[in-house]
């Protein structure tokens, strides 16, 4: 992979750690008015809606051509429907209850940062032929150990811990990392843009069906709510899930799941820029860390040992497999 390449990946998923890492702020406001799995269906909805309006105005003419030229079988169709299960409704449903079970945001952000480490495992099932690489299983260890350090100050303050809850919260982080992989699966010459778009009708349609079959109450009554409930289904599900799949396959799976330490990142210092909450050296730490897992991830294995080829004389053969 060509040093430009690198960079426009490593611009892709902080664009996408932005988006998701400000999710969170827009998410608690909106959660004052509505339950969780409305919020959920709306975003998914609003989400599938902008990538139909999207592919209809910007998709290429060859890309759409290269999409036509893939049979939609069995196969794939299986495929497309268990991604949407992986992707929103497992992991919403069990997240969601797991959190209602009095476990803080500290412990859940960092049960999600499980996922890479999940991808890592997985990748050995999904993809045996593909080299694993000494670089990338320390630069998840490294991502994993910031987020670690980011929320140690949350966790000394929290004592109260819940097994069955933390058990669901990582449930939805493995279902997450499972459907990671399984979009790593798709054929390559499908429309990352139709891609993402029909996981998203899959996802809203489901959903839509449990949502009208449990009849939530809602009371909105700042017009703002709605507001914001649209900017999260445009940015956050819609164009931000279309830059996620695309960072599959331009950079590979376990490099995308790379967002879940950087994410609450930017979560915690949008906290500290503008609704002006404390900051902790911790942070600090935690960012240079975290920055220091995606120097790592981009600075190839591939890289190192020509290094030390050149140190001690050793042959080494470039391998251009993305892990």
């Amino acid at each position: 992979m060509s040093n430009r390449s690198h960079v426009f990946n490593t611009i892709l998923l902080i664009v996408l750690s932005i988006i998701w890492g400000s999710q969170f702020a827009l998410n608690s406001i909106v959660l004052e008015s509505v339950p969780p799995f409305f919020l959920a269906t709306a975003r998914v909805m609003i989400g599938a809606i902008t990538l139909c309006i999207l592919t209809i105005f910007f998709e290429k003419k060859e890309t759409y051509v290269k999409h036509k030229s893939v049979a939609l079988n069995k196969k794939l169709l299986i495929l497309y429907v268990l991604i949407a299960i992986l992707e929103t409704l497992i992991p919403m449903t069990a997240i969601t209850y797991g959190q209602s079970q009095n476990v803080p945001s500290s412990i859940t952000g960092i049960l999600m940062g499980t996922i890479p480490l999940f991808v890592i495992l997985l990748s050995y099932f999904f993809y045996p032929k593909e080299e694993k690489k000494v670089v990338t299983l320390l630069s998840i260890l490294v991502g994993f150990v910031g987020l670690i350090v980011l929320f140690i100050p949350k966790l000394v303050l929290n004592e109260q811990h819940s097994l069955m809850g933390e058990f669901f919260v990582l449930l939805g982080a493995f279902s997450f990392a499972l459907s990671l992989v399984l979009i790593g699966l798709m054929p390559p010459k499908l429309s990352p843009l139709r891609m993402t778009r029909n996981i998203l009708l899959i996802s809203s349609t489901l959903m839509l069906i449990i949502l009208m079959g449990t009849f939530p109450k809602i009371s909105i009554t700042d017009w703002m709510t709605y507001f914001w409930i649209i900017i999260l289904g445009v940015f956050a599900s819609g164009v931000g899930y279309f830059i996620y799949v695309k960072l599959v396959e331009k950079a590979g799976v376990t490099y995308t799941s790379f967002t879940n330490y950087v994410a609450p990142l930017i979560s915690t210092l949008i906290g500290i820029l503008f609704l002006k909450e404390a900051f902790e050296m911790t942070t600090l730490f935690a960012l240079i860390l975290i920055l220091f897992a995606l120097i790592l991830k981009n600075f190839s294995e591939w890289n190192m040992l020509l290094t030390i080829k050149k140190l001690f004389g050793l042959k080494y053969e470039r391998n251009n497999t993305k892990v």
